[in-house]
């Protein structure tokens, strides 16, 4: 199929994609998961609200999925929308989408940050706990 300029098109759709945004979606719901349980775990009784408000309204206020991230007020907003996992995973979808993964990277490494960081601390206090039950006995 030839583009209006002349130039070959290349053959690409959502199919293509479909696994890289499955992955990024995966992403996504790992690193809020493990940062919930993290936060829930470590400040007991008030980490659940800590975490509703930090990935529910502060992150999906900033995510630039309703509206563009370039409309969302500079520079505070923009930066925490980049940080936090539902900013990361509406422009990982959105590059792998639309954009055939360009600029793709950065949004899947701050995902997969997020995930390993609470998974790790997870663990990391878990093992402490049993610890100092063993030491305690």
């Amino acid at each position: 199929m030839k583009a209006p300029w002349g130039h070959r098109r290349r053959a690409t759709s959502a199919i293509c994609t479909l696994p890289w945004c499955r992955a990024a979606t995966s992403r996504s719901s790992r690193a809020a998961a493990f940062t919930t349980k993290l936060l829930g775990t470590c400040l007991c009784p008030i980490g659940l609200p800590v975490a509703t408000l930090l990935l529910l309204i502060v992150g999906n206020a900033t995510s630039g999925a309703t509206i563009g991230a370039d409309l969302l007020p500079p520079p505070a907003a923009r930066a925490v929308s980049a940080l936090l996992p539902p900013g990361a995973a509406v422009r990982a979808i959105t590059d792998l989408s639309y954009f055939d993964g360009s600029h793709a990277a950065a949004p899947v490494v701050t995902l997969a940050l997020w995930a390993v960081v609470a998974a790790l601390l997870l663990g990391l206090r878990a093992r402490l706990t049993r610890r100092r039950t063993a030491t305690a006995a």
